[in-house]
């Protein structure tokens, strides 16, 4: 059923603006409504910035909301209208113009005006599902290590299929699965950020905070999907879309009822769903990578998924053995450890109470 469309607002009370909200309504609908500024070109920026740095010399502020956490201003400029949100971690422009060239030129002006994200960050999409039954999704910039600054932290076998993964630049023609398992502390959040920045050229990651919901909900999974990666790809007045154009990296961690043996019988059609999406026909035209994360064992994998054709990669983050936590760690060890346990041992983390020395099971982790 097709949501109603909200109706615009014949006319607004510009002296009684005071929220965000109808500010937004103005600087789209009043312009638009008189026909003299017809075009409305919106961009979203994942970096915050100062307002007043981003206009430009010649623009005159007309209203200005500030909250907690958010600045809103409506400005104008010769020929324009500008609506600018600046939030903690996102910047939103909105620019109305007699044509859609001049709004499109004086949105990406603006755009190319916003701080760049900081060094050492990749952006990333999060998605959630919402009780409403639909999703929404923010982008966020994340500390991301290089892969060549983390690879010693990782035991040899891991190291190399990471190796392999991170410099992978084209996966057609390969499997869209991408399977990674191992013991808690083992390092495969870190080693995913820095797969991250090495794929950010070409694959922007999709981050599913509800992987429970994603493989339960077929729209969900759909609006994910079907949602264009970047605005830059999207569809405008002259030029059709190119969605397939960048790859997505949909990510999914702690995601062990859809890969253990029994998955069929304990998610129901969740795993079918996943399957489909690898290499089914949901999958079919669409550029995704899929990348599940789990503690659980190879042993312990559905056989489904690890097939030829369906899985591209299937990592394994072991414990360093004995040998090779000693030479990581830099003096005698006479049992394998984790990376989360080396790094304790050397005591760049701690936990109160516990002495760095101290080895423990993760059951006792607090």
């Amino acid at each position: 059923m097709t949501t109603p469309a909200r109706p615009i607002p014949a006319t607004i009370n510009v002296d009684r603006l005071t929220t965000s909200q109808q500010l937004s309504e103005f600087a789209q609908f009043e312009h638009q409504l008189d026909g003299t500024q017809p075009f409305v070109r919106v961009v979203r920026v994942d970096a915050s910035c100062a307002v007043l740095d981003l206009l430009p010399p010649d623009a005159s502020v007309e209203r200005c909301v500030t909250t907690d956490n958010c600045v809103t201003v409506l400005a104008r400029i010769p020929g324009a209208s500008l609506h600018i949100e600046a939030w903690p971690r996102a910047t939103t422009i909105r620019v109305a113009a007699a044509t859609h060239k001049l709004a499109d030129e004086i949105a990406e002006r603006l755009r190319s005006e916003v701080p760049e994200p900081a060094a050492g960050t990749v952006s990333v999409r999060i998605w959630h599902h919402n009780c409403d039954r639909s999703a929404t999704s923010a982008d966020r910039s994340i500390q991301a290590q290089r892969w060549g600054d983390i690879a010693a932290n990782y035991p040899g076998r891991a190291r190399q299929s990471l190796d392999a993964l991170t410099a992978l630049e084209s996966p057609a023609g390969t499997g869209k699965l991408i399977l990674w398992h191992g013991p808690p502390g083992t390092g495969k959040t870190t080693a995913l950020r820095a797969l991250m920045r090495s794929w950010s050229a070409w694959c922007q990651p999709q981050y599913i905070a509800d992987p429970e919901k994603f493989f339960a909900e077929p729209a969900y999974m759909t609006q994910v999907l079907t949602t264009v990666p970047v605005a830059k790809v999207g569809p405008s007045l002259g030029r059709a879309a190119e969605p397939e154009s960048v790859w997505r990296l949909v990510v999914a961690e702690d995601s062990d009822e859809y890969l253990r043996a029994s998955a069929r019988r304990d998610a129901g059609a969740a795993l079918g769903r996943l399957l489909n999406l690898a290499d089914g026909i949901l999958g079919q035209g669409m550029n995704v990578l899929l990348l599940l994360t789990t503690n659980e064992e190879t042993s312990r994998l559905h056989p489904a998924l690890v097939r030829p054709g369906r899985c591209l990669a299937a990592v394994e983050f072991p414990a360093f053995d004995a040998a090779e936590a000693s030479e990581w760690l830099g003096r005698p060890v006479d049992q394998s450890m984790t990376l989360a346990e080396l790094l304790e041992r050397r005591g760049d983390l701690t936990r109160v109470g516990v002495a760095p020395q101290r080895r423990e099971s993760v059951g006792q982790y607090l």
